[in-house]
């Protein structure tokens, strides 16, 4: 249910404590800042289609297949050095912002196994990360 409510809200939400939300109060706006998932804290999730990739406190990425919305399946997670703050996603590839770490790069071809395959440092922590054509910024 959460994320079939969150996937009306475009690509990508930022998370907030949510101890105190009540959905039968919410509205479009209230909806933005629901991401406490079952796996942990959720810091970002970007929604494409059939999965969500969820950045929890604790370096760590879910996938979750969402095809049934009202029941979304972890079906994969990778585990990284640093807390995962940003997400974008270019073809088979996740890129992670990873804090001190810098960019990584995580192939998600087969979500069930996702991979670390690349590191690109940074000159100072990478909070955030945006693609355009060929450029991560």
């Amino acid at each position: 249910m959460l994320l079939a409510l969150l996937s009306q809200l475009g690509p990508c939400v930022p998370a907030k404590d949510t101890s105190e939300y009540d959905p039968m109060k919410a509205d479009s706006a209230a909806l933005a800042q629901v991401t406490v998932w079952k796996g942990g804290r959720a810091l970002y999730i970007l929604y494409d289609g059939k999965y969500a990739y969820v950045s929890v406190l604790g370096r760590r990425v879910h996938i979750l297949d969402i095809s049934v919305p009202e029941d979304p399946i972890s079906v994969g997670e990778i585990d990284l050095t640093n807390v995962p703050v940003g997400l974008a996603k270019v073809g088979n590839y996740l890129l992670v912002a990873n804090g001190e770490k810098g960019l990584v790069s995580v192939d998600i071809s087969d979500p069930s196994i996702p991979e670390e395959v690349g590191v690109a440092d940074t000159p100072d922590s990478a909070i955030m990360v945006a693609v355009q054509g060929r450029y991560a910024y």
